[in-house]
């Protein structure tokens, strides 16, 4: 008789756990809803923001002295930078003076240092499916919307150094 009761509690437990999961979105499907929620903020919140075919939103603060852009293949840069969650304004990281190879940053990075020359002061809106998709990051949960605010200090080149595979960063004041 308890082995009954058991049977029927555990397949009773088994079927609401299988009712209970959900088929993850598709990469188009996560990005339409991160979209729509930047967008609504912005608008809630009258900011004006470049809309980026990508999904990426960003405003320039403060424009800088600089002439050029990086390129997300050929350069580094030097950026000072404070990176919130959207949902809950909670800060995960911050650098400053930080020297990154473009080609090895988030795509949001990529596209967003795209926008801006030396000196510029902007906050970039980065969709989930330009961040870390459905990957967890350390304090940053799956499918996070990100809010960067940055710096962009300087430019430099980029070289791959084969025998340790990762790159190298050449900047004018070296």
């Amino acid at each position: 008789m308890k082995v009954k009761g058991f049977l029927v509690v555990f397949l009773f437990a088994l079927a609401i756990a299988c009712t209970e999961t959900s088929v993850p979105l598709s990469t188009s499907e996560q990005l339409a809803i991160d979209i729509a929620l930047i967008d609504e903020f912005l608008e809630a919140n009258n900011i004006d923001a470049v809309k980026d075919e990508s999904g990426l939103r960003y405003i320039v603060l403060a424009q800088g002295s600089g002439t050029v852009s990086p390129k997300r293949n050929e350069n580094c840069v030097k950026v000072n930078y404070k990176g919130q969650l959207f949902a809950n304004n909670a800060e995960f990281d911050k650098g400053t003076n930080i020297e990154l190879s473009l080609p090895s940053v988030i795509q949001g990075w990529q596209i967003g240092f795209e926008k801006l020359q030396v000196g510029d002061t902007a906050v970039l809106y980065i969709p989930s499916v330009l961040a870390y998709g459905s990957r967890a990051q350390s304090e940053i949960p799956a499918n996070s919307i990100l809010v960067f605010g940055v710096k962009l200090n300087q430019i430099g080149e980029y070289d791959f150094y084969p025998p340790t595979g990762g790159a190298v960063c050449w900047f004018d004041d070296l």
